[in-house]
C-alpha cells in the first residue's frame, strides 16, 4: 500500500477568511465562503505535493456527512475533496474546554490511528496547537494560506 501525504486543515482563518465569516448561515448546506485565493494557494499545494486532506475544522461537527463536505469542496473549485475527519474527542473528554489543546489531541489521534497509512502530515491552522514544528503551520486569522511563505512552508514539510 502507498503511503499518504496529509494535510490536517482547518477551515476558519485557513481557508475560510475573516472576510468571509457570515457570508452564509452554517447549516447542513449553507458553509461560509472559502477565499478564492486561498483556494488556488491550496489547489497548488496538492499537486506539487499529491497530499490528501482531513478535514479538523470544527465544521465536521456540524452533524453532517464526509459526503457533503466533499461537496461544497468541489462546488467551491477545490481539486481534491477530503477523504476523511479527525475524530471527535470532545464527546469522550473530561476536563479540557480548550479548542486548540482538543484539536491537537485529535489529529495526533488519527495520526497513531492510521501511522501505517501515513508518509508525512500537516496541520494548518490559526491556533496555536501543540504540534511538532515539523508538522505544524500556524496562519493569521485574516490572511490564512494568503500569507507570505506559507505555501512553500507547507509544501516543504509535505516533501
Amino acid at each position: 500500500m502507498m503511503k499518504k501525504k496529509i494535510i490536517f486543515l482547518d477551515h476558519d482563518g485557513v481557508i475560510c477568511l475573516k472576510h468571509n465569516w457570515g457570508s452564509q448561515s452554517k447549516t447542513l448546506r449553507d458553509f461560509d465562503d472559502f477565499d478564492t485565493d486561498c483556494i488556488k494557494i491550496l489547489n497548488h499545494i496538492l499537486l506539487v505535493t499529491d497530499a490528501e486532506i482531513v478535514v479538523t475544522s470544527d465544521w465536521r461537527l456540524l452533524d453532517l456527512d464526509l459526503l457533503t463536505m466533499q461537496y461544497h469542496y468541489k462546488e467551491l473549485g477545490v481539486h481534491k475533496q477530503p477523504i476523511a475527519f479527525t475524530p471527535n474527542l470532545l464527546a469522550n473528554t473530561f476536563g479540557t474546554k480548550n479548542k486548540a489543546e482538543m484539536r491537537t489531541k485529535e489529529i495526533l489521534k488519527y495520526c497513531f490511528d492510521y501511522k501505517d497509512e501515513i508518509d508525512t502530515w500537516v496541520a494548518i491552522d490559526d491556533l496555536e496547537l501543540s504540534l511538532p514544528k515539523l508538522n505544524f503551520v500556524k496562519t493569521n486569522t485574516e490572511l490564512g494560506l494568503n500569507q507570505p511563505n506559507i505555501m512553500q512552508e507547507v509544501i516543504e514539510k509535505l516533501t
